[in-house]
């Protein structure tokens, strides 16, 4: 078994395509997902590799393999007289996760790994233009913080140390891609745009982003945890040479350069307490998300910040008999987008995630199986944007001879969103 755990992280390294995930959505394993997307105090498998790393030195080696389906229904209708176009998107966030743990041969510390791979499609985003530029480009309204930015690996490497008997610190990181694209043009005429000469490159470099933890447990029946994990994105640089003959010096081409920036996640710092009574289990974790900082896919801020929130996860299991085990949980996660009543269209709304599932445990000779399966239910509460005249920067007025406002912009004159998603997914952990 030894064997096929390195085996497994020697295949994950050489993954070539790391992007954000389900995982950053909904969670990661069976059981962390079906405890309202909680484990930063409470994960006993692997899943530690996204909660928190310091509790892999708690947990008995094993290897997990589990599968995630998630659909989620998103409606954004923009008010009658909007050039926007209806958005009924449907995402689709189907996975397969592997994760595992094992200590290693010096003394009190573990190592651990996990990887998700979507199986519907690994998506690169469309550059969605938040103003007037859009009605030349997609004229819809987008679900920023939803929809394809979901569909994309995610690696998870960590280790953990045992400083004293009811104390661990853990440290790893997210593996992720930055692009470099540049292009040389050519062009022997100005007006001989068909006899161009072009030549495109793209270069891919892996970039990590830390995360963080400890746990302490300071009396039998209660365990408390703090996470961080970085703020991760994928970057292309894309950089154009052209040199133009009779218009450029030879050999010194003008040079653009424009940075992308896709699958933005805010940095995250996580407090979690855990409290066991009898065959019962109460968990929490407040997660603090600094959306302030977002950065859209032209690498810009908008421009009405977001603002930070805290996100509010609440789980619960239940030992029923020695092999059944219920589980439960409830998220609140508040949107951080401001009201979009200016140039805009950021679609994003307040949610709340209903979480159930059960684990079922079989004992053979030293082995340990443990089946979890759970179930999810999202719903996104209606929110209504109005574009108004003294916004920070209000919608522009395109022609301003005629009476009233003549805008292209799709959110004009304002928009609705709302919807709902659910799932459902299962894990198999074999412990040695």
């Amino acid at each position: 078994m030894k064997n096929v755990f390195y085996s497994v992280i020697l295949l994950m390294i050489n993954s070539s395509v790391v992007l954000s995930s389900g995982s950053d959505v909904i969670g990661f394993g069976a059981r962390g997902i079906s405890m309202g997307n909680t484990g930063a105090s409470a994960s006993n498998d692997s899943s530690a590799v996204f909660y928190n790393a310091a509790l892999l030195i708690e947990i008995k080696n094993h290897l997990m393999l589990g599968t995630t389906l998630t659909d989620m229904y998103i409606d954004i209708v923009p008010f009658e007289g909007s050039s926007g176009d209806k958005y009924g998107g449907v995402t689709n966030m189907y996975g397969l996760y592997l994760s595992g743990k094992h200590d290693l041969k010096f003394n009190n510390f573990a190592f651990g790994f996990g990887i998700y791979l979507p199986t519907n499609r690994i998506h690169l985003e469309k550059s969605y233009f938040p103003d007037e530029r859009e009605h030349y480009f997609s004229n819809k309204i987008y679900p920023e913080l939803y929809g394809v930015r979901s569909e994309g690996e995610s690696i998870y490497l960590a280790g953990a140390y045992r400083v004293l008997s009811n104390f661990s610190i853990g440290a790893g990181t997210i593996m992720k891609i930055n692009s470099f694209a540049p292009s040389y043009q050519y062009l022997p005429s100005i007006i001989r745009t068909d006899q161009m000469y072009l030549n495109l490159n793209a270069e891919e470099k892996i970039k990590l982003f830390p995360v963080a933890g400890i746990f302490y447990r300071p009396v039998d029946n209660l365990s408390i945890g703090l996470s961080y994990r970085a703020s991760t994105y994928f970057k292309i640089v894309s950089r154009s040479y052209t040199e133009v003959r009779g218009l450029t010096k030879p050999g010194e081409p003008n040079v653009f350069e424009e940075v992308f920036l896709f699958q933005f996640t805010p940095n995250e710092y996580t407090g979690s307490i855990s409290v066991r009574y009898s065959n019962w289990l109460a968990t929490t974790d407040l997660v603090y998300e600094e959306y302030s900082d977002y950065r859209d896919s032209h690498n810009r801020k908008p421009v009405v910040p977001f603002k930070d929130i805290i996100s509010a996860h609440f789980g619960v299991e239940h030992l029923l008999t020695d092999s059944w085990l219920l589980r439960g949980g409830y998220v609140f996660k508040p949107t951080p987008v401001p009201e979009q009543n200016g140039r805009t269209n950021y679609a994003d709304t307040d949610v709340h995630y209903v979480t159930l599932g059960n684990g079922f445990i079989w004992n053979y000779e030293g082995w340990k199986l443990r089946l979890d399966l759970y179930v999810l239910l999202m719903f996104f509460e209606e929110r209504i944007n109005r574009k108004t005249k003294d916004a920070l920067d209000p919608v522009i007025d395109e022609d301003q001879n005629l009476e009233g406002i003549q805008s292209r912009n799709p959110g004009y004159p304002g928009f609705t969103m709302s919807g709902f998603g659910y799932g459902g997914g299962i894990s198999l952990s074999i412990f040695y």
